[in-house]
């Protein structure tokens, strides 16, 4: 007496605290400050992992140059989900860059920043 019927499930992605899904890749937006952004410093930042081990020590070493600007985007490859069909194989993780700028300067600063920058 029984009728045969189809099972459906739906999937809700739930929102992670530190990434973004794209497929098989991952997005993260490392912060990083003004002067890192300009002066260096943005390669020595730690990455989360996907599985929430902790960080990866140093991934930006050697990838980024001495300027990141808002459009800089580094690809860490096999840093993302797993491929459901290749096991063994991730997606990647795309870090861009969340550059912090002072709300505000004082004269002497804008002064000294023209100088700098012309």
């Amino acid at each position: 007496g029984r009728v045969p019927a189809d099972i459906v499930f739906v999937v809700r992605e739930k929102p992670h605290a530190h990434f973004t899904r794209d497929g098989s890749d991952l997005k993260y937006a490392a912060k990083i400050s003004l002067r890192q952004a300009l002066c260096g410093g943005a390669e020595d930042l730690s990455v989360p992992t996907v599985d929430g081990s902790g960080h990866d020590a140093h991934p930006l070493k050697g990838k980024l140059g001495t300027i990141v600007s808002p459009s800089t985007v580094v690809r860490l490859e096999g840093r993302g989900m797993p491929l459901s069909k290749s096991p063994g194989k991730r997606g990647d993780m795309l870090v861009t860059f969340d550059i912090a700028f002072p709300e505000k300067l004082s004269t002497k600063q804008v002064q000294e920043l023209k100088k700098i920058l012309a």
